[in-house]
């Protein structure tokens, strides 16, 4: 497990923590998939083979930019995967997302009135859905494509429970 001393606060423990879903990783797929099928058009169509710029085929050059694309596509979904994760504290909910434009979102568990999950049919085969905060005034986080969003929204709940039964007794 990682070291999250940087953000956690004094007398703060880690609950639980969740990273995106898999299925982040459906555009890096697509790119993949459609730019294999043009470079496999690229080389076996005749159409660029008599093709040539500065003594390179002009279909080499475009396969070679189709490659550098997904390369940098696919590295930096891998990128942002890696550097996003939901926490739940003792104290509140952590959302961080982000590697070159990092975000991090807090919300306290005593300000939480309410907790939606959101999950659409292919998010109930795959089992991964949204998590909606309703927090007092008109606060609202979302965390998005997380995976078993029903037993990270239990976690929340119980905690937000037991912070709630302390501060009334």
């Amino acid at each position: 497990m990682e070291d999250y001393g940087v953000i956690l606060e004094k007398d703060e423990q880690v609950i639980s923590v969740s990273r995106l879903h898999w299925i982040y990783f459906k555009g890096c797929l697509l790119t993949f998939l459609l730019s294999s099928f043009v470079m496999f058009l690229l080389y076996y169509a005749p159409v660029f083979s008599d093709l040539i710029i500065f003594g390179i085929k002009l279909k080499d050059v475009l396969q070679t930019l189709l490659f550098v694309f997904v390369l940098i596509s696919c590295a930096d979904s891998y990128l942002n995967y890696q550097a996003s994760f939901y926490m739940i504290t003792n104290k509140r909910v952590i959302i961080c997302s982000g590697w070159i434009i990092k975000s991090m979102r807090d919300i306290m568990l005593h300000r939480i009135e309410g907790v939606r999950v959101v999950q659409s049919l292919t998010g109930r085969v795959l089992n991964f859905g949204s998590v909606v905060l309703f927090g007092m005034g008109t606060c609202v986080d979302s965390l998005i494509l997380l995976p078993s969003p029903f037993i990270f929204r239990a976690k929340i709940q119980e905690y937000v429970n037991k912070r709630s039964s302390v501060t009334t007794s």
